[in-house]
């Protein structure tokens, strides 16, 4: 396990333990995406494990492009995508966003196999499927963001 993680090059390293907005205290480094960089951390008010994506850099697009993810990911209530819990800034005004943890798929199930439960979305009649986990959602999430910059 790493003792910190620098987000990007040029922000500040995150520890565990680290308190991001008086809401979540990171308890260990996840993975890094297009994007961000992702930690599980704990919910102090909820005792509930988050996952935080960290901005990476600091550059004005992806600044731009991160709010707009958060906004977006605020916005949608749809089964097969991970909740947005908060959005905010690390004590270095670095932008963080907040979703629901979800455990990683079984080591056994390849990345391509279909194992999620499918079922009709209430009332609509479309398939829906289980969430994202964070490891395929910070895969998906890169091209996501690169949509968004046409928005």
């Amino acid at each position: 396990m790493l003792d910190s993680v620098c987000t990007g090059r040029d922000t500040a390293p995150i520890e565990p333990g680290t308190l991001l907005a008086r809401r979540f205290r990171l308890d260990r480094y996840v993975g890094q995406g297009w994007m961000g960089t992702f930690f599980r951390a704990l919910g102090t008010a909820t005792g509930q494990w988050v996952a935080v994506k960290v901005l990476r850099q600091s550059e004005p697009d992806r600044v731009d492009r991160f709010a707009r993810e958060a906004r977006v990911l605020a916005d949608l209530n749809r089964p097969a995508i991970v909740p947005h819990t908060a959005d905010g800034q690390t004590q270095h005004s670095e932008p963080f966003l907040a979703m629901k943890w979800l455990e990683h798929r079984s080591e056994t199930q390849s990345w391509g196999q279909t194992s999620r439960r499918v079922a009709p979305v209430q009332g609509s009649g479309a398939p829906a499927c289980d969430p994202l986990s964070i490891h395929e959602f910070s895969s998906a999430s890169g091209r996501v963001a690169l949509n968004l910059g046409d928005l």
